[in-house]
């Protein structure tokens, strides 16, 4: 058994995606401290004028060692600027015009929950159906299963 272990990016690269079909069973590691300007809550695009990071505002200020599960999103204001930014550079690609409307719906409705894990999840499960990928995902934090790197 084939098992791909990962933790909840944003806008996750089709290199993720590849693993996750080549896998038998996909964990989402979201159960470990989240990382600030990591791709956990941001990513880039390509734009006429080169990259451009798209970064999802979350609440940081006296939450060190917070974990990726309990990152709470700053405001969900974002997304209308994300799918606008979107929209400005990909209006003319194939197939956006075909799925742009569902991925604003899927940000906007997970942004909802106020948590970025949600937010990821999300976009994930919904990229995953887009791909027509199969494999079971899972969250590690419902797993159930502790773990301490001091020990090992």
């Amino acid at each position: 058994m084939i098992c791909v272990i990962s933790q909840p990016t944003f806008l996750p690269w089709i290199g993720w995606f590849d693993l996750v079909d080549q896998s038998d069973v996909m964990v989402i590691l979201d159960d470990v401290a989240f990382s600030k300007q990591s791709w956990q809550q941001r990513n880039r695009i390509r734009t006429a004028n080169g990259l451009q990071f798209l970064t999802v505002p979350v609440k940081t200020s006296g939450r060190l060692g917070q974990s990726i599960l309990d990152c709470e999103l700053a405001d969900r204001i974002f997304i209308k600027k994300m799918i606008a930014t979107l929209q400005a550079n990909y209006a003319k690609a194939p197939f956006f015009a075909d799925v742009i409307g569902e991925l604003a719906t899927t940000m906007e409705k997970a942004a909802q929950t106020g948590r970025l894990t949600e937010l990821n999840c999300a976009i994930i499960s919904w990229m995953v159906g887009i791909l027509e990928i199969k494999t079971p995902i899972i969250r590690a934090s419902q797993l159930g299963v502790g773990g301490n790197v001091e020990n090992m």
